[in-house]
């Protein structure tokens, strides 16, 4: 009898990875992290409705406001770098909790603070704490995530930051007519502190990490170095298509943070004299349309097929926008209140130029792409703040206002002529559509 050959069975395809979302670990560790997130974009969005508060309480000079409440950002800015390698070599689930607990300090000090260098030292210790919290949530989705994926959560991340963004606006403005600002900060550390613990408990940095999660890892933590990082960076600058992108990087987040973030709030109340809670509904409405714009900007992208058209019809408008702020805002309220809206409408086109930068170079570029820009865009709000706060106070001499209705205008004025400059600047750029 002639022996029977069987055939091997045909080899199996690995099992997909199941979705994070279907995994309870996952949702608890993403739903903390999105509450660190949150709470370091409320403080950066707070501005608008601290000023005020700031200037009445301690005396605070237009010069001295634009630094205290830029201080976070050059922090925060700086931090970039280190904080990459930092997350390289220990990973997420040590490095962010343990930055975090340097922001419940900074909003300790903030609510115990009698001078403005204390308030200073305060909002850069807010810097250091919340400056790995989107480059420190990212590797942990990419780990656990499918690549399809990615873009999903990130999305979501990013929208659960706007809501604590909304809520330094009218919230904010509220939750301080019924108790004290320092109340209100002391109670922002008590939050952020057992936001830090927990994300230390339930954080992983990839499914196989901790007792009770199964399977491998679906990319090793990698290993970098201060010098790696640096050597990195060299060669994203070396390349001249990115130039462009470079030069306007320190205003990418202008429009944002020189209205929302510091002068709006300061604006209605010395030139149209609107009272604290009626400048909160107004500050709302410009988060909700931060957070539109936010939404818009990707399906506009992919609907038109060009990146940087989209970009450029963004800048210009904007341009447009301070330009008529300059020229009116001060003589309408109404007309300044839909243009401030308006702008933060636009002013989200940022998530298209990183976008634009990233697919410029081959994807494992993609990290120092965003971190340098990320260097470049956070640091240059300090820039913004700190320099519009010198432009106003140069042309302001009464102790009972914060800016003279000359030296909005021109803050607005000059904001039209960079964003004049950062249109032309952009237009020597190649256009890399999202369909080819």
């Amino acid at each position: 009898m002639e022996d029977v050959i069987v055939p091997p069975p045909p080899p199996q395809e690995p099992a997909a990875a199941p979705s994070p979302l279907r995994s309870a670990r996952f949702i608890t560790m993403f739903a903390f992290l999105c509450v660190t997130f949150a709470l370091g974009q409320f403080h950066r969005s707070s501005g608008a409705v601290m000023s005020p508060v700031f200037v009445d309480e301690l005396m605070l000079g237009a010069e001295q406001l634009g630094l205290v409440i830029g201080g976070m950002f050059i922090t925060q800015g700086l931090m970039q770098i280190p904080s990459a390698v930092l997350l390289d070599r220990y990973g997420s689930r040590n490095v962010m909790p343990a930055m975090t607990l340097v922001a419940v300090a900074g909003c300790g000090l903030i609510g115990i603070a009698d001078s403005w260098l204390t308030i200073l030292t305060g909002r850069v210790l807010l810097g250091v704490g919340f400056a790995t919290t989107l480059l420190g949530a990212y590797p942990v989705f990419v780990r656990w995530g499918r690549p399809e994926i990615i873009a999903t959560l990130t999305g979501r991340y990013l929208f659960v930051g706007g809501i604590g963004a909304l809520s330094a606006t009218l919230p904010l403005a509220w939750v301080i007519e019924v108790f004290s600002w320092r109340s209100v900060y002391l109670a922002l550390g008590a939050a952020t502190l057992v936001s830090a613990l927990m994300t230390y408990v339930v954080l992983r940095d990839s499914p196989n990490d901790g007792a009770g999660a199964g399977g491998g890892a679906r990319m090793p933590a990698p290993r970098a170095t201060l010098r790696g990082s640096i050597t990195g960076m060299g060669e994203v600058l070396a390349d001249r298509r990115i130039w462009p992108v470079l030069t306007i990087a320190l205003f990418l987040y202008s429009p944002l943070q020189v209205l929302i973030g510091l002068w709006a709030g300061p604006f209605l109340k010395d030139v149209h004299q609107v009272p604290a809670l009626e400048r909160s509904y107004i500050l709302l409405a410009m988060a909700v349309a931060m957070n539109l714009g936010m939404l818009m900007f990707g399906p506009i992208e992919r609907h038109f097929n060009t990146r940087r058209r989209v970009i450029l019809y963004a800048t210009s408008a904007i341009c447009l926008m301070f330009l008529a702020l300059a020229l009116a805002g001060y003589a309408h309220l109404w007309a300044a209140v839909a243009l401030f809206v308006l702008i933060e409408l636009a002013a989200p086109f940022f998530v298209v130029v990183l976008v634009h930068s990233q697919v410029m170079f081959p994807p494992e570029y993609a990290s120092r792409v965003v971190s340098l820009i990320n260097l470049l865009a956070i640091s240059g709000i300090f820039v913004s703040q700190y320099l519009t706060g010198h432009v106003i106070g140069a042309v302001t001499d009464d102790p009972a206002v914060t800016g003279s209705v000359l030296g909005y205008r021109l803050v607005f004025a000059l904001m039209a002529a960079v964003f004049g400059v950062i249109t032309l600047v952009y237009r020597r750029t190649r256009d890399i559509p999202p369909r080819g």
